[in-house]
């Protein structure tokens, strides 16, 4: 008797309905990434057009105002600043 190699391999497939209803899903999860995206490129061409002078970050369920400054600081400035505050 010839032994089908497919047989245990079908139970792991889902019927085709289910592929429907996983197609739905993934489309709307890619549509809701999309969204997101969207939203923080635009928050990011806010910030490096100068068009946002302040965020709201939420941190512990709390909203916390911080404000950008014009000032550039170079990497290795920072470095500088930040080489002083170590121990």
């Amino acid at each position: 008797m010839i032994e089908n190699p497919l047989r245990g391999i079908a139970r792991g497939i889902p019927a085709m309905g289910e592929f429907d209803n996983l197609s739905r899903t993934q489309a709307q999860e890619i549509d809701s990434l999309k969204e997101e995206l969207r939203e923080a490129k635009e928050t990011l061409d806010a910030i490096r057009s100068g068009a946002a002078d302040a965020l709201v970050v939420a941190r512990n369920g709390q909203g916390d105002g911080l404000t950008l400054s014009k000032t550039l600081i170079t990497v290795p400035n920072l470095s500088r600043r930040n080489a002083g505050r170590r121990g």
